[in-house]
């Protein structure tokens, strides 16, 4: 099937399918000067390369704060705290990416890419520098929403960087940028940890080091990095026109929503029980307005929705892709909630051990990011590729409920095994809606699909916190209770001996008159009862992960988009001094065709 030349927007009217459209409007299309034009001869050279290396930096810094944080938060808590609300400190990050990726996204497609990118990291380092510098826990908490912002800028790059290749590279370029930033991942917990126990200034370090990255990247993308046609201009509209008439009701309606739902899940059997107001009001009042903000979208007929029609009208591209996103973050967050307990609890609880098992995921998804890029650009069956990357995922991390005390080698495995999956999962749905979506729209898509990955995590998250924690609450002293009984340990000494057993809690005076072999049926016990709690879990995850593989099959193959076309020309002979751009972009007649100026330079 020939490249289809999508109309930029249609105003005030109910859009049809990319499809639909595709029929009705490519002839009355003008496409000129920087329209996406074929590049067969296309060459990934210098220039390239160095841009991409600035957009992975500013993200790869993100991830490797997030993961080196998470290695050591307790240890910032002791420092600073202590404090019931540290958990923020990570938690704000991801909300904070939720709530505003489809925003940002869609500024991106209508003001271009770059300044945002550049901004993001420098609001990325700025929340560094407050963190590294901070004395309150609530003063990270607050850095870890400058830190999530800047994120969500920074996470544009998945967009920038597919739309600087030809089509029918996009997946291996996809795949490349999900395994440049894979070893912050494999790395994150040696780094985290060996610079909090060996530097001066311990965990503040982890700031200083990612505010660096962000700062090393923003140089990059100034210099090198010269989209042409990145943006979205409406013909009669200047850009503060444009501004004025983006979808604020619709971003205030789904950013409260969306907020406060995450807060009530946060809250949940943390701050206030289940079922207190504490919980409950912000987690209902979120799904109204979240279900308001789908109300007022559906109906509301504007150029700038923060959910365009003819995205979501996208079924098998887009919509159905998003269902497998949100699953598959449900299915990761089993291992990603487990792993550090695993390790800790049954495995080691040394700096470098720790470190070492905590690379077992990274390695797996170096695997999977590297080659199902290849796959993808090879084999026209993205659709049933889905399916089999998802229903192995749901099979590796099902898999896992072998957990046992002595099950470290297997375990390993199996989490690299599932590590693989998911970031094949992830190459292979942003490859799809990269291909499945108008350019005009990329932004905001990929903006999207971020927020329903990480929802689905929450909601993950929150559904196996609850599992593990019943799970505990109800057989955890009981076990132990049995097992000090059973060893001889005198009954009016049980209680003490197990609570302090239970709460790790080595220097309790209980634990002094009871015998070796008492304290070791103890902790038996108390290992078995986690490994119970954790298979159960583990179990639990196949659920979502055969949603996940059946929503798989109703998504659709992209082989027929995988062309020569380019649809941002880069500027590098700018970057020699040869000549100066006035840059032209996509320009909507007020029927939603496109014309596209030239650029007005010279050489």
């Amino acid at each position: 099937m020939a490249e289809k030349d999508f109309p930029q927007m249609a105003e005030y009217q109910e859009p049809a399918s990319d499809y639909e459209l595709q029929a009705e409007k490519t002839n009355n299309t003008v496409s000129t000067g920087f329209d996406a034009t074929d590049n067969p001869d296309f060459k990934f050279g210098f220039t390239k390369t160095v841009i991409f290396l600035g957009l992975v930096l500013g993200f790869f810094s993100d991830n490797l704060v997030i993961a080196c944080v998470s290695s050591v938060i307790t240890t910032v808590n002791a420092d600073l705290g202590p404090s019931t609300s540290y958990v923020w400190i990570i938690s704000a990050v991801y909300t904070t990416i939720s709530i505003t990726s489809p925003f940002v996204g869609r500024l991106g497609d209508i003001f271009g890419r770059k300044y945002l990118l550049v901004l993001g990291n420098l609001i990325g380092g700025i929340g560094c520098i407050v963190s590294a510098t901070g004395n309150a826990i609530s003063t990270l908490i607050v850095a870890a929403v400058l830190i999530g912002l800047g994120s969500s800028m920074d996470l544009l790059a998945w967009a920038a960087v597919g739309e600087i290749v030809p089509k029918k590279q996009r997946p291996v370029v996809v795949g490349m940028y999900e395994f440049a930033i894979t070893p912050s991942a494999i790395f994150a917990a040696f780094i985290g940890l060996s610079l909090t126990q060996h530097t001066a200034l311990g965990w503040r370090n982890i700031y200083w080091l990612c505010f660096a990255l962000h700062g090393a990247a923003i140089p990059i993308l100034m210099f090198f990095y010269h989209p042409l046609n990145q943006y979205v201009s409406e013909a009669g509209k200047s850009k503060w026109d444009q501004v004025k008439s983006l979808d604020y009701i619709g971003v205030g309606l789904f950013c409260i929503g969306l907020c406060l739902f995450l807060v009530g899940l946060s809250f949940g059997d943390t701050k206030y029980p289940w079922k207190s107001a504490g919980t409950l009001a912000p987690l209902l009042i979120g799904i109204l307005f979240l279900a308001i903000t789908g109300v007022y979208e559906y109906n509301t007929h504007s150029p700038y929705n923060i959910f365009p029609h003819s995205v979501m009208k996208e079924y098998r591209g887009f919509t159905v892709v998003c269902g497998v996103g949100f699953l598959s973050g449900i299915v990761y967050y089993s291992s990603l909630l487990l792993w550090p307990l695993q390790i800790s609890t049954f495995y080691t609880t040394t700096a470098t051990g720790v470190g070492l098992y905590s690379m077992a995921w990274g390695w797996g998804a170096l695997l999977g990011a590297g080659v199902l890029g290849f796959i993808l650009q090879r084999v026209d069956q993205a659709r049933f590729i889905l399916i089999g990357i998802c229903a192995f995922m749901t099979i590796m991390s099902g898999t896992q409920a072998i957990v046992g005390i002595h099950t470290n080698a297997a375990s390993c495995a199996l989490l690299a095994l599932t590590g693989s999956a998911v970031a094949a999962a992830t190459v292979t749905i942003n490859s799809i809606i990269q291909l499945s979506i108008p350019h005009q729209y990329l932004g905001v898509a990929m903006g999207l699909i971020t927020t329903f990955r990480y929802v689905g995590g929450s909601i993950g998250s929150t559904i196996y916190e609850v599992i593990l924690s019943n799970q505990l609450k109800d057989n955890l002293g009981k076990n132990v209770a049995t097992a000090l009984a059973t060893a001889g340990v005198p009954l009016a000494d049980i209680p003490a001996v197990a609570g302090a057993i239970a709460t790790g809690n080595t220097t309790s005076p209980a634990l002094a008159d009871a015998s070796p072999a008492a304290l070791g049926a103890g902790i038996l016990a108390l290992k078995l009862t986690y490994v119970h709690a954790f298979k159960i879990i583990y179990l639990v995850s196949i659920a979502f992960g055969v949603l996940g593989t059946v929503c798989a099959a109703f998504t659709r193959n992209v082989g027929e988009f995988l062309t020569d076309k380019v649809d941002v020309r880069l500027d590098e002979a700018i970057n020699l001094g040869l000549h100066e751009v006035h840059k032209g972009g996509h320009v909507l007649n007020a029927d939603g065709t496109e014309i596209t100026p030239r650029s007005h330079g010279a050489v």
